[in-house]
């Protein structure tokens, strides 16, 4: 005998493009043979995202030619002297940009290239590379976004939270048999990164961090991290369940539409210096 205990599918769409962003498989069944039960099932999420040039850098491993853009970027640009003479440059980087960031002032490369040491919050790059060959690393990264008792999500938030978050994270591409077991903090990342995956004018590829960790290496400067990269990375993943419960609230409540325009209103003040506009 067989019996279909559970099957559904989902796809979800963008509202405001009418893309698809995601779908779904979870299929699980029973067969009785003898009278002995055998349950098998099936669970698969494909996500999509727009192309853009994040994309075109995994596939071919290079980064588009950035077109000149009319209006070059002027950021804040800060030169310390220290009473013996020592000199440091401060840039605040943002980490996702367009192929204007390709375009900094003089100033800044000529700052660079004279430099004894680039130093960074962490080198992304080299740490991305490392976790492609350390497993035992890229374990340690992957459990921070699972409670550490191995408890579920549902026993964290309340029924409510719960279900609007689910829906929002299977949309956003979280895979459904791992769902339940990650913390509201990481289903707030995948929604806010899907977000931004929709949207192909900026790019982290093109961020100014990882413009000028690209310079710094072609040039063999030296790169110094600032903050450890493992404690840096899990940091979010280690708060209350308060503070996660806000971030999943937080990210839930916030439109696309609107996450994207704060976000292109911040990198436009950034190109433009506006020293006063980044303080308010």
């Amino acid at each position: 005998a067989y019996t279909a205990d559970k099957a559904e599918g989902y796809i979800c769409i963008d509202k405001d493009t009418m893309l698809i962003t995601a779908a779904g498989i979870d299929f699980a069944g029973t067969h009785t043979i003898e009278g002995q039960k055998y349950i098998t099932g099936y669970v698969a999420t494909v996500t999509y995202k727009v192309a853009t040039a994040d994309t075109y850098e995994e596939i071919t491993g290079e980064m588009p030619e950035d077109a000149e853009p009319e209006d070059k970027p002027t950021p804040l640009f800060y030169k310390v002297t220290a009473p013996d003479g020592g000199i440091m440059y401060m840039l605040g980087t943002i980490h996702v940009g367009d192929n204007a960031t390709a375009y900094l002032p003089n100033e800044v490369y000529s700052a660079l290239e004279n430099a004894d040491a680039l130093a960074v919050e962490f080198d992304i790059i080299a740490f991305e590379e490392l976790l492609k060959t350390d497993k035992e690393l890229a374990a340690e990264i992957a459990n921070v976004f699972y409670y550490s008792d191995k408890s579920l999500i549902s026993t964290h938030i309340e029924e409510e939270l719960y279900k609007a978050g689910l829906q929002h994270a299977l949309t956003a591409g979280v895979p459904a048999y791992v769902a339940d077991y990650l913390t509201p903090a990481t289903w707030a990342d995948y929604i806010s990164d899907l977000y931004m995956g929709s949207y192909p004018a900026l790019t982290t590829e093109q961020g100014v961090d990882r413009r000028l960790l690209r310079i710094a290496k072609e040039k063999g400067i030296d790169i110094i991290n600032v903050e450890d990269p493992k404690d840096q990375y899990g940091m979010p993943y280690k708060y209350t369940d308060d503070i996660h419960r806000v971030l999943l609230l937080e990210a839930l409540n916030t439109a696309r539409a609107y996450y994207i325009d704060e976000t292109q209103k911040m990198y436009d003040m950034w190109c433009e210096g506006d020293e006063k506009a980044l303080t308010d």
